[in-house]
């Protein structure tokens, strides 16, 4: 007890000395970070001893009083710059903002410390700038860092627009791989949230292969969106991406996506036809919410789950082309069980045992495995050649005259010679 009060002292006095002849010192004020739904016996509200950081020559100094451990979190107006879940039990801890990349600009410190998160602004205006620019390119904005360039919405830019409407924005949108910057050349690798939400006259996009992430809510509510191709480099699709894109008709979701996050495609009421690629495991909850023209989906063998109102919304006459050998896991309002359920051959019994897929008006045992050019496995009954309906490829796209092979029209499967 006496050790630990010459060490409170001790701190409390440097404090103290801190308001003279340190001048390069500024203080960074922390307050609890108690979240608006917090109630009043929530642990961020009970009395605690409060930490304290400082800003000194490109370094963050942040002080506590007894050996517990410290989580920090840094983040600009962007993203997070730096995150570190535990330090070791320390009294005080020094973070070099040069190491890890932190320029000039504004930034919000988040320290973890007896079981609540503290957190302060600062402004580093007096520190070079090696952290960040922005530029803008055919109405696109980037954010440059490093070599990698990410798109961001104007707002983030400090570009006001009034919503829904974007004078600057072409409505058939190429985007590059590769952006040069003050003779500094940059690799296009994301989309980020919100970047071309409400752009409405935005008709088509087309994605470099440079892009691994697209955020969440990047086409939400573009209205007049038709046609978006997606790289196989995309590995993550965010929640509600394209949610109230009204018009898209297709689109191709590449291998390597694992999971079809919430409301992914809520409200696509013109898809029509939606091949999931063999990589997917899950299809979570309210994915496909309101797709009422989905006639044609096809689930992979390797899928696991799908969540509840994932496909509920689909129409009657909808066929959903299952090639799971068992049944996998699904719940009450996975699907609109009124629609006709295609199975491996030998297979219907087990679906009409298992909980939910029983509940399937129509079960029909007629995915069969064929060699056929490009693809190991076909459906049967394959129909004959109807040359007065359009025609779509297994991924939705229509196909033209020269297109050979399998192909979708209405509704059905058909072998165009």
């Amino acid at each position: 007890m006496f050790k630990k009060t010459i060490r409170l002292l001790f701190l409390f006095l440097s404090l103290l000395i801190i308001a003279g002849p340190a001048q390069a010192r500024t203080n960074i004020p922390l307050v609890k970070d108690i979240p608006d739904n917090a109630g009043n016996d929530d642990r961020a509200r009970l009395p605690s001893l409060t930490p304290y950081a400082y800003l000194e020559n490109n370094e963050i100094q942040i002080s506590i009083f007894d050996e517990y451990p410290l989580g920090v979190v840094i983040r600009d107006t962007y993203k997070t710059i730096l995150f570190a879940r535990q330090y070791a039990s320390t009294y005080e801890l020094t973070i070099n903002l040069e190491e890890n990349g932190i320029g000039e600009g504004k930034y919000t410190l988040y320290v973890y410390y007896q079981d609540c998160w503290w957190k302060g602004d600062f402004n580093t205006e007096e520190i070079e700038s090696t952290n960040h620019s922005i530029t803008c390119v055919e109405g696109t904005y980037y954010l440059l860092e490093k070599e990698e360039a990410s798109i961001i919405q104007p707002e983030l830019a400090g570009k006001s627009s009034k919503k829904g409407i974007k004078q600057d924005y072409p409505s058939h949108l190429v985007i590059p791989s590769k952006l040069t910057y003050k003779e500094k050349s940059y690799q296009v690798t994301s989309i980020g949230t919100c970047a071309f939400r409400n752009y409405n006259e935005l008709r088509t996009i087309t994605i470099p292969n440079t892009v691994k992430s697209i955020e969440d809510n990047v086409f939400m509510e573009c209205e007049k969106l038709l046609d978006v191709r997606i790289p196989e480099s995309v590995t993550n699709i965010g929640p509600s991406a394209f949610k109230k894109c009204y018009k898209l008709t297709s689109i191709q979701i590449p291998e390597g996506i694992t999971t079809i996050r919430p409301f992914t495609f809520e409200n696509c009421k013109e898809l029509g036809f939606m091949t999931l690629p063999s990589t997917i495991r899950n299809v979570a909850p309210n994915a496909f919410k309101g797709c009422t023209g989905l006639v044609f989906i096809s689930l992979p063998e390797g899928i696991s789950n799908i969540g509840n109102n994932a496909f509920s919304d689909i129409p009657n006459h909808a066929d959903i082309y299952c090639h799971a050998i068992k049944p996998f896991r699904i719940y009450s309002q996975s699907f609109n069980f009124r629609c006709t359920l295609h199975v491996p051959h030998g297979c219907k019994e087990a679906y009409q045992k298992a909980d939910y897929w029983k509940n399937f008006a129509l079960i029909v045992d007629d995915i069969v495995k064929k060699e056929m050019p490009g693809d190991e496995t076909a459906v049967a009954p394959i129909v004959s050649e109807d040359a007065e309906a359009p025609a779509y490829d297994l991924l939705g796209r229509p196909v033209d005259a020269s297109y050979k092979g399998i192909a979708i029209r209405n509704g059905k499967k058909v072998i165009i010679k």
